[in-house]
């Protein structure tokens, strides 16, 4: 069987099991695949994706681990208002709500356990922003690079790995 020069795996956090694997296996056999397996693996899951940037010192939001019954007073004193609430699968924006106070984070809780109370919820600081931003990580060296642009602009590059071109 001829294998590939590289492959450009076009998936994320909704990969499942079975293209894990084969990715996994094309590694293995020498197979220089640009998105590697460890990384598609680290974006199925938001905590440890959050843990992996805290190990590089970057700098991300308040962070709680919780399971059912969750005391809004706690996440007031360790989190406060408004807190976003992931579940820890879910990608595209799914499953992430913004909850801006202690009443509608119970209603929210109320619902999520009504779904699935063995499911644990990831707790965030909620960061106000003045303008929207798209942001994109690339490459698979370190540090990446990182494009941004507000909504209505250009994508531009910053980091090491500037393009010839912008389009």
């Amino acid at each position: 069987m001829e294998l590939p020069d590289a492959l450009l795996p076009r998936t994320g956090s909704g990969t499942d099991y079975f293209s894990l694997a084969i990715l996994r296996q094309l590694e293995h056999l020498g197979v220089p695949v640009i998105n590697p397996s460890s990384a598609i693996g680290a974006v199925k899951d938001k905590l440890y994706a959050h843990q992996l940037l805290a190990q590089r010192n970057l700098p991300i939001p308040g962070t709680m681990l919780v399971r059912f019954p969750v005391d809004p007073d706690l996440v007031a004193a360790q989190i406060g208002f408004p807190c976003v609430v992931k579940l820890l699968v879910g990608s595209y924006g799914e499953g992430i709500y913004l909850s801006r106070d202690p009443g509608s984070f119970r209603d929210l809780m109320e619902l999520v356990s009504s779904l699935d109370r063995t499911q644990p919820l990831i707790l965030q600081e909620y960061i106000a922003t003045q303008t929207r931003r798209r942001s994109a990580g690339l490459g698979g060296g370190w540090p990446p690079a990182r494009c941004d642009a507000p909504p209505q602009h250009r994508w531009q590059f910053q980091g090491q790995h500037q393009p010839r071109r912008r389009w």
